[in-house]
Order: C-alpha cells, then structure tokens, then sequence
C-alpha cells in the first residue's frame, strides 16, 4: 500500500512547476526603437528624447511568470574602439509588472543628450526580475549609433519668449532709472544756480550806493539805464551856471536898493 505522503505528493505534482517556476531571460524579449517621426535616430541636446521599449514576456504561467520592471537607463559611448563611456543616464526607476502576453508591452523612454555634435552609440539597458524572485536581470534593449545634434531654434519657443520677458524688463528697469538720474540731477542743479542768482541780485541791491534827490528820496543809481544817467560834467556846468545867474539877481536887488536911498 501506498503511504498517506506519496500519495500527497502526487496529488500536489501539477501544481509543482508552477509553484516553483521561475521567468528566465529565455522567455523575456526586450527590445526598443525611435518612433517613426525620428526614424533615424537623431538626438538633439537638451530636451527629451523619445524611444519606444517593447517588452514581450513569454512565460506561461499568469502568476509567477510575471515580469517586473526595475530601472531603465541610458549610456553614451564613443564609436569604434574600447567604446569609452563618455556619459551614463540617471535610472528612471518603474514599478511596472506585466505578466504573460503574446503581445508585447510598449513603454516611452525619455532621456537627454549634452554631448558634442556627431555620431555615438547610444545604449538602453532594462533591469528587470521575477515577481517572485529578488534576484535582478538586465538586458540590453537598443545598441547603435545616434546622431548627436542641435535643436533646431524657434523665435515662437516658449523659452525664449520667458527669455525674452526678462531681458525686455531689465532693459526698461535700467532705462527707467538712467532717465530718472537724468531728469533730477540737471532740475536740482538749475534751482541752485537761481536761488545763487536771486541771492546775488538781494546782496547787489542792498550794497549798491544811494543817491539823493531835490525831493528828498533816494534811489540806486545801479537800477537807472546808463543812457538815462546825466553827465557829471554837464551837471556841473548846469550848477555852475545857476550859481551865477543867482549871483546876477542879487547884485542887481542891492543896485536897485541903492538908488532908492539917493
């Protein structure tokens, strides 16, 4: 007769492979490509570039043949050579499990180039495990040569219009206060020189020589025009002569006495 284990044992033999089955590199296919407006491969310098992972699992049982997705990254070579490694991407790490399919997954991939125009080879490398397993497989999903390029510029790109922005607000800020400097400095000093003016026109009246009049009034001579000014030498005549002609009068009323007396 058969013992209570073998019979066990062969009650639980169909489940045994799948309880211990393990997804190999065998059943997994990874492979990746530029999508089709990027056919050949051009990859331009600071701005993301797209490449399409298609990721086939081919394992048969839908629980433990499921594939998990670690990290994927990027590594720029030179060409020919050793293939020195000029540059390695940053992992973008994933968390995507996708379990058996016929047909593959399709999963973008971005990353970024700041190299030297020309040609390099551009590897993607795919870290993946077993769901059930903790140990870590990777495979290399694309490796061929790219063409490094500039991105072509754009007057309408959003960048250099922020850029643009900036400039046109620094440029307006430093105008605004060379014209403000320009406007205060001259208003400022020409207010001085008026009241320097002013000031030098109160010190010139109050200093300027007095002159009497027959009325008894005075004025400052310096406010009179030069051509309004009498001579002083036909001043002088003009007394002189009064001078005598006052003397005339007198010597006549003292005749005139006389012969009154007679």
């Amino acid at each position: 007769m058969y013992s209570s284990r073998f019979i066990a044992t062969l009650l639980l033999a169909p489940l045994l492979p799948s309880t211990f089955a393990v997804l190999t590199p065998e059943n997994v296919e990874i492979t990746a490509s530029f999508p089709l407006e990027n056919q050949f491969g051009v990859v331009f310098n600071g701005q993301p570039n797209k490449i399409i992972l298609k990721l086939q699992n081919h394992g048969k049982d839908p629980v433990a043949d499921v594939l998990r997705i670690h990290s994927v990254w990027n590594e720029f070579r030179e060409l020919g050579g050793k293939e020195k490694l000029l540059r390695k991407g940053n992992p973008t790490p994933s968390k995507r499990t996708l379990p058996p399919n016929p047909q593959p997954y399709t999963l973008p991939y971005y990353f970024s180039a700041e190299q030297r125009e020309g040609n390099l080879n551009l590897k993607i490398w795919v870290e993946w495990s077993p769901v059930n397993s903790r140990k870590k497989e990777r495979t290399l999903a694309y490796d061929s040569t790219v063409t490094i390029t500039e991105p072509p510029t754009r007057w309408f790109d959003p960048q250099l219009i922020l850029l643009y922005i900036i400039f046109a607000s620094l440029a307006a800020g430093i105008g605004y206060m060379a014209y403000g400097s320009y406007l205060t400095t001259p208003v400022g000093r020409k207010s001085a020189g008026v009241n320097a003016k002013v000031r030098d026109t109160v010190d010139l009246i109050k200093n300027s020589p007095k002159v009497s009049t027959p009325t008894g009034g005075k004025y400052e001579a310096d406010w009179i025009p030069s051509n309004h000014q009498q001579r002083p030498g036909s001043y002088k005549v003009a007394s002189s002569g009064a001078e005598s002609a006052g003397e005339d009068n007198q010597s006549g009323t003292e005749s005139k006495a006389r012969r009154r007396k007679r």
